[in-house]
């Protein structure tokens, strides 16, 4: 039964009497038997009064999440003997509980399958091989490696690390892996090892040449490094010599007319059958005098990156032979009277000695003084840094770059300082680039230099960069000059950004701005705010003047102890003006100079309150169309604060959609926008309030913009919030 309260024959309040029944459920399949991994799709079908919500429950407890009609369910072998429930409840917080349904799962078994086949390995010799398999099976298979068709014992893992492989026993050597289960097995394929054949033999140490006296026996020691065991066979003058498997060959006694001059080497074989030669060494019998050094070496200095060239003079027996050394140890092909070295490094060459070996016809040698090298110190390091003096907002982040000229490996140091001269602070290091968010008042000061190390322990440092840093928002401030009366002036006290008034009268202007430029097209927030107030018929004005000094009223309003406006710019204000104006009583109060900046917005949180229309419609020509409405606005309701609009149809670049109201009726405002294909789009003011009269109203959609349709559309899921 309805009832009301009329003034005359217009009704104020409907009254609505009773509750509807309560909601019905069930749902489907009722007792499903599936194996373990399937997905059961459970459907309720619920009957009610309005909009329904429902929770699923496993044995009792509600399921997290599961909120909708269906819930699909990937079944465990946990889920055996679990009953499925759906509860529904309609908008009175009536509800009902659904039959349960008996989940029946049973256990999947199967064979093992080969996954992942082990792939043939290469290893080097000493070296250990891996091979891996993978399977799938239940019961889960045990698994056993084979090595040529034997079991590996302990071998039981899907991952299998040979011994250490011998060239000459593992190469060729065959890996499989069974896996069996419950209900079968199953065998890779082969996986071969192939141990690659040893590195050829080095020799670690050469026979030297040797003299003796006549008449003495000569040894000629030799060693290389390789594949064990290994073998040797000496030559005299290229002929093998039978029996001379031995490190160590001694030769016979030797006399000076026949062995003076024999050459002497061997040739040392590997178990991989690999040979090495040695170098030949010569043997000399009966020592003539020594060679005589006429001329040693001498000391040189060079710049960093020059070469250095050394020389020696002698004299001996026969044709001399030469060997440069450098720091005692031989360098190859430096076998002439004369020596220049490649091009030096300060700390890789820098006290470098050399000396040379100088042998004659028969081996005799004869050792040169030492000679050092001294590379001169590298020149000094140089160091700039960009951008220099930049102008930057706090907040800004300046990406400084440090440029340098330097020998080696280069170390940065970043320093910040409050005035350029003394008592720098390291912010940063090792890196040729800094970061660094400006702030309004740094006590670490504005000013930032990078210093440089080179490798040669040489510093450079840059020029300073001084940061100017503007402020973020624009702070409106106060200053008498700026403060004036129409009447009865007034005593101002200014502390900070805040000022005491004092007096009776009307103030004008009671704040004003720095000169700025606002975004066109843009929304700004302002806001100040004004305590301790008699305010008895007092007015707030807030204004944007022109650089032509035009005022443009933004917002006014019966005062209230803070400002909180929203506009959008035009683009050309430089100032920001706001006045108090009517009679105050005795004492104005104090006013906090307020600050501008680009308003933010709380993102919509996608939860809509109730659906406008209750069906779709589709267009291809832009014609208006109208929309069957669901929701009927009256009463105390006045919601339509955000709307969005879903638009389909593939192609549709976008379109104008306009909603109205069905009868013009107490301030109704008609909402036009565009939105794109597939896109929600919100709008988030007020432009489809109303002033309800006592009516009943419904939106309807009057007209979609052909001019920018272009292609078949469809308007769907209309909402306020």
């Amino acid at each position: 039964m309805a009832g009301g309260i009329f003034i005359g024959s217009t009704p104020i309040v409907e009254v609505i009497h009773g509750f509807p029944d309560a909601p019905t459920v069930s749902i489907v399949p009722v007792d499903p038997s599936v194996t373990e991994g399937d997905t059961i799709n459970f459907v309720a079908t619920a009957t009610g009064y309005g909009a329904l919500t429902y929770q699923w429950f496993l044995d009792g407890v509600a399921i997290d999440g599961a909120v909708a009609a269906t819930y699909d369910r990937v079944t465990v072998i946990g889920d055996d003997a679990k009953v499925i429930t759906c509860e529904v409840y309609n908008p009175h917080t009536q509800s009902a509980l659904s039959a349960g349904s008996t989940m029946t799962v049973a256990v999947a078994v199967y064979a093992p399958t080969v996954v992942t086949q082990p792939v043939a390995a290469t290893v080097a010799n000493g070296a250990t091989g891996t091979f891996t398999a993978a399977f799938d099976g239940l019961p889960v298979p045990t698994v056993q490696w084979q090595l040529n068709a034997v079991d590996v014992a302990g071998a039981t893992g899907l991952s299998y690390t040979t011994p250490a492989a011998d060239y000459l026993a593992n190469d060729g050597d065959s890996y499989t892996c069974i896996a069996t289960n419950s209900e079968g097995s199953v065998t890779t394929n082969a996986a071969l090892l192939t141990v690659t054949i040893p590195a050829a033999p080095v020799m670690t140490f050469q026979p030297e040449d040797n003299t003796v006296n006549n008449g003495a026996v000569a040894s000629f020691p030799s060693q290389a490094d390789g594949y064990h065991p290994m073998s040797n066979e000496w030559f005299l003058n290229g002929v093998a010599i039978p029996g001379s498997n031995i490190a160590t060959y001694q030769t016979p006694v030797n006399d000076y007319l026949i062995n003076n001059g024999d050459e002497y080497h061997t040739v040392i074989t590997d178990a991989a059958g690999q040979p090495v030669t040695s170098d030949v060494a010569t043997l000399t019998v009966s020592t003539p005098a020594a060679p005589a050094i006429t001329t040693q070496p001498a000391p040189i200095t060079v710049a960093n990156g020059a070469t250095a060239a050394f020389s020696i003079v002698a004299t001996g027996y026969g044709t001399l032979t030469y060997q440069w050394y450098k720091d005692d140890v031989l360098i190859d092909g430096a076998t002439a009277a004369a020596y220049t070295t490649p091009a030096n490094d300060y700390l890789a060459n820098n006290g470098d000695v050399f000396h040379c070996v100088v042998t004659d016809s028969v081996g005799t040698p004869q050792t040169s003084t030492d000679a050092a090298l001294t590379v001169s110190l590298p020149a000094a390091p140089t160091v700039t840094i960009a951008p220099i003096d930049p102008s930057v907002t706090e907040g800004d982040v300046v990406a400084f770059v440090a440029t340098a000229v330097a020998y080696g490996t280069l170390y940065y140091t970043w320093q910040q300082s409050v005035n350029g001269a003394d008592s720098w602070t390291n912010v940063g290091d090792n890196s040729p680039n800094y970061s660094h968010t400006a702030v309004l008042s740094d006590p670490l000061g504005q000013y930032i230099r990078c210093i440089v190390d080179d490798a040669s322990g040489q510093a450079a440092i840059s020029a300073a960069s001084l940061m100017t840093v503007a402020v973020g928002e624009l702070w409106l401030h106060l200053d008498p000059a700026d403060i004036s009366w129409v009447s009865d002036p007034a005593e101002v006290i200014l502390t900070g950004n805040e000022a005491e008034i004092h007096g009776t009268g009307t103030l004008f202007p009671a704040c004003k701005s720095t000169p700025f430029v606002l975004e066109a097209g843009v929304e700004y927030q302002f806001t100040a705010s004004y305590s301790n107030t008699v305010h008895d018929n007092l007015w707030w004005y807030v204004h944007t003047e022109t650089p032509g000094g035009v005022l443009e009223e933004i917002w006014s309003s019966l005062f209230s102890s803070a400002i909180d406006v929203t506009f959008t710019a035009v683009g050309d204000e430089t100032m920001i003006k706001c006045s108090v104006w009517g009679t105050a009583g005795n004492g104005l109060g104090t006013f906090t100079g307020g600050h501008l900046k680009k308003k933010e917005y709380t993102p919509y949180d996608g939860v809509m309150d109730v659906a406008v229309f209750a069906d779709t419609i589709g267009f291809s020509d832009g014609s208006a169309g109208t929309l069957t409405p669901l929701l009927t606005l009256g009463g105390a309701y006045n919601r339509c604060l955000n709307l969005r609009i879903h638009a389909g149809a593939s192609g549709t670049p976008g379109f104008i959609f306009e909603m109205v109201p069905a009868i013009s009726n107490g301030g109704w405002n008609t909402l036009t926008f565009i939105t794109s294909t597939g896109v929600e789009t919100t709008i988030n003011r007020g432009d489809c309030t109303y002033t309800n009269n006592g009516g009943h109203q419904t939106w309807q959609k009057a007209d979609v913009d052909q001019s920018v349709i272009g292609a078949a559309g469809t308007v769907t899921d209309v909402q306020i919030r």
